[in-house]
């Protein structure tokens, strides 16, 4: 009886996710994902930045396993709405989504209340300066 009590521990340990044996931070923490992007950004950023803006009522959300990345959701109705980022910007979720400028400088946090964004096509874009 011991033994069998002693295996389901073993097993039961073995399925548990183990962190870094390191303690090392993950290239998700470090690095980020690159997001989704329409826009080329001048280097450096024109003054003032070209755009065609539109108010919202937003909040960024995000999941890694989305193809997505990044979205905002609309505060009075919950509608999912896509945004792309300039060139070069990152998320990372450490555990919270974070968007990361090209210097690495955090520019937005999940759930960051977002009342507009520039207009690009048909699509929304974010990160403006």
């Amino acid at each position: 009886m011991a033994f069998v009590a002693a295996a389901s521990a073993a097993c039961a340990a073995c399925a548990a996710p183990r962190p870094s044996q390191s303690g090392a931070p993950t290239t998700n923490e470090i690095t980020g994902i690159l997001l989704p992007s329409s826009v080329v950004w001048p280097v450096p950023p024109a003054s003032p930045q070209p755009c065609a803006g539109v108010g919202l009522d937003a909040t960024l959300r995000g999941d890694p396993s989305d193809p997505a990345i990044t979205w905002l959701e609309d505060r009075a109705t919950r509608a999912r709405i896509a945004v792309t980022w300039p060139a070069g910007f990152r998320a990372r979720f450490v555990p919270a989504l974070e968007v990361m400028d090209l210097t690495g400088r955090v520019v937005h946090r999940e759930a960051d209340l977002i009342d507009g964004a520039c207009v690009d096509g048909d699509g929304l874009v974010l990160g403006y300066p």
